[in-house]
């Protein structure tokens, strides 16, 4: 289903530049090809959907349907466009650093695992604050930005007509569709609002799952912990459709390193559920 710039410079201090004044790498993202259009309908969520050589995320996603969420920490290099992952360097994201693997991947120092409940409880603590991200490479600084990482994302409320009979998916009406969350007033990326229909209805046989493609819409809120999703939101859904609904609010940013390759580097969560239109 990725955020001027200006270079810190300091004596002989290293320097990272960011770049939202110039048009990325942009992949198609929910459907929207165009990188100033997805600019303008998304904001910096835009910012998810751009390559680049380097990523460093920390992230924290409720369980779909439940209270439970998993926390995450990831990193990974390629030294050329769609090549393998190498090592780049050592990534650090706030107190936590990681390293590159034979398999392609960074792990936790320590090979601790990178995802899991308990790191959910532990990286609570860096969200809703400034979160420092880094990567150094031979004894050399390649990039240190800070910023800011928004509150984890909870739904408290959502229009619904409960769990359908045999089923976990929450029956929704595509007619006035309110959600509440829990407010970050910190945040002026506001929340992005994710349909994803894998073209699945209640009815359809087992045989045929999967034959069709995904159906993606995308909506960005401010983050005034309410709002009403228009019908026209569920405008390509049928009756019956089963989908799913994703709430992400995140912050992601696209910096420059002194080795002139490109980074992304950001701060997200995630509350999900999942649904049936029942009209």
């Amino acid at each position: 289903m990725k955020k001027i710039f200006f270079p810190l410079l300091l004596g002989l201090v290293f320097f990272s530049c960011r770049k939202d004044d110039v048009t990325p790498n942009y992949a198609k993202l929910y459907g929207i090809e165009d990188y100033n259009e997805a600019k303008d309908e998304l904001k910096i969520y835009a910012n998810y959907g751009v390559y680049t050589d380097g990523v460093a995320r920390i992230a924290i996603e409720k369980e779909p349907n439940k209270s439970t969420s998993i926390g995450e920490l990831f990193a990974k290099y390629r030294s050329v466009p769609d090549a393998e992952r190498t090592d780049g360097g050592q990534y650090s994201i706030g107190g936590y650093k990681l390293n590159f693997v034979p398999d392609g991947f960074y792990l936790l120092e320590g090979n601790t695992l990178n995802n899991s409940y308990d790191l959910a409880t532990e990286l609570s603590d860096d969200f809703g604050k400034e979160v420092d991200f880094s990567l150094t490479r031979d004894g050399s600084k390649i990039f240190d930005e800070s910023i800011y990482i928004p509150l984890p994302i909870e739904i408290s409320e959502f229009s619904n007509t409960g769990l359908i009979d045999l089923t976990n998916y929450y029956g929704l009406s595509r007619n006035g569709f309110e959600i509440n969350w829990n407010i970050d007033p910190n945040n002026s990326n506001g929340i992005l609002v994710v349909l994803t229909w894998s073209g699945t209805k209640l009815n359809t046989p087992l045989d045929e799952l999967g034959n069709t493609d995904y159906y993606y819409k995308a909506a960005w809120l401010q983050d005034t912990g309410s709002g009403i999703m228009p019908s026209s939101f569920f405008e390509d859904v049928p009756k019956d459709a089963v989908f799913i609904i994703e709430f992400i609010r995140a912050n992601i940013v696209l910096i420059e390193g002194t080795d002139d390759r490109s980074y992304k580097i950001y701060g997200i969560s995630q509350d999900t559920k999942q649904c049936a239109l029942i009209d």
